[in-house]
């Protein structure tokens, strides 16, 4: 019987996570999500974070493990959320602890990045302190030299042009859709609540410090090959470590180095990318296509068009990319006004037959009869 669980800090990132939770495993029953008050949503549909379709679970600012139906907090570390500290995480632990409840942590950071007052709280909490994380993984070192291993399950990558919260809600929209045709996908996800999920990760690889760029490639390598190995799966789905749009001195995005790397390490068949509505046209489309077969060797097999609007004057003056969400209405117009005239096949992944359309186009392009 699953038991009823709390998730915080809620944001924008955990939108996918939190649509999806209940359905994809059946240990906890996510009931009550807890944001920051600085982030806006308290009193409001958990939607709300990036102006999604309601899903009828409402946002609260606080954090009352006493006076709370859930038994347990699942505590994850967010990726991107700036405004929230390890000091923030740290007290929702230890205040959930003291009020004897259990606490699931979730963190894919390598372990020493871990916050101490965390980790020393294993000992002392009774059982009640348990992690979700891939940090806790060893990394084996290599026989040199280092063998290569081939991967012939098909690989579909999904990433973005920036980091955006419907990245995670495509590539868990295509998993569900493969498991309800009969299909095994094995997922790896850059979220350590991925980990209740059953989906795996290799952030921590990333996050290792000690590794050089060339091990941390091989080590990319040899840990999905040993996972696929194991897991048998019909398809794998990896969720892109970074931005997929190309540096320049106007947009801090990185260098899309860690995709390069996963890509080299794996060679994935198709890349999925999503794309913020103001961006997509036929032109850029073509640019972006030919763009990411010369860096990351893989074709743009399809697009997902999402309602972010990156904030320009933020761009230009402080050299940070930050975004709002649009009506979810714009990206039908939008897909409606320009589908013609692109060459890939686009979607919108919030669409009821969206998800059935994007798995039957990539199994119809020739990852086989999977």
């Amino acid at each position: 019987m699953s038991v009823y669980t709390a998730l915080y800090p809620f944001c924008a990132e955990f939108m996918s996570t939190v649509r999806h939770f209940n359905e994809i495993q059946k240990d906890y029953h996510l009931c009550s999500l807890i944001s920051p008050s600085g982030l806006g949503l308290d009193g409001r549909d958990a939607s709300h974070a990036c102006n999604h379709p309601p899903i009828g679970l409402n946002v609260t600012s606080q954090l009352s493990p006493r006076k709370s139906k859930w038994e347990i907090l699942i505590v994850a570390k967010p990726l991107h959320e700036k405004g929230i500290s390890d000091d923030m995480l740290v007290f929702a632990v230890k205040s959930t602890l003291d009020a004897g409840k259990r606490v699931v942590y979730c963190d894919n950071r390598a372990l020493h990045r871990i916050p101490s007052e965390i980790r020393a709280l294993i000992n002392d909490s009774n059982g009640r302190l348990s992690f979700a994380s891939c940090s806790s993984n060893p990394i084996m070192p290599f026989e040199e030299p280092y063998q290569h291993q081939p991967i012939r399950t098909p690989i579909i990558v999904v990433g973005g042009l920036i980091q955006e919260p419907d990245i995670s809600e495509v590539l868990i929209s295509i998993a569900r859709q493969a498991t309800s045709v009969g299909m095994r996908p094995l997922i790896f996800a850059n979220h350590s609540v991925g980990h209740i999920m059953g989906f795996h990760s290799i952030s921590h690889i990333f996050d290792n410090t000690a590794l050089s760029e060339a091990e941390k490639a091989k080590a990319i390598n040899r840990a999905i090959a040993d996972i696929v190995d194991l897991a048998a799966p019909d398809v794998v789905l990896i969720e892109a470590p970074d931005a997929l749009m190309r540096f320049d001195e106007n947009i801090p995005n990185g260098f899309g180095i860690k995709s390069f790397m996963l890509c080299q390490a794996i060679s994935p068949d198709f890349l999925v990318a999503c794309i913020p509505y103001p961006f997509v046209s036929a032109h850029t489309v073509r640019q972006l296509g030919e763009d990411f077969i010369h860096r990351f060797g893989t074709p743009l097999a399809a697009i997902h068009i999402s309602n972010t609007v990156v904030d320009m004057i933020e761009l230009a003056q402080f050299l940070e990319i930050s975004y709002v969400h649009n009506n979810i209405a714009t990206v039908r117009d939008r897909i409606d006004r320009d589908k013609a005239s692109i060459s890939i096949p686009v979607y919108n992944i919030l669409e009821e037959t969206s998800p059935e359309k994007l798995l039957e186009h990539l199994c119809d392009s020739s990852i086989g009869q999977v």
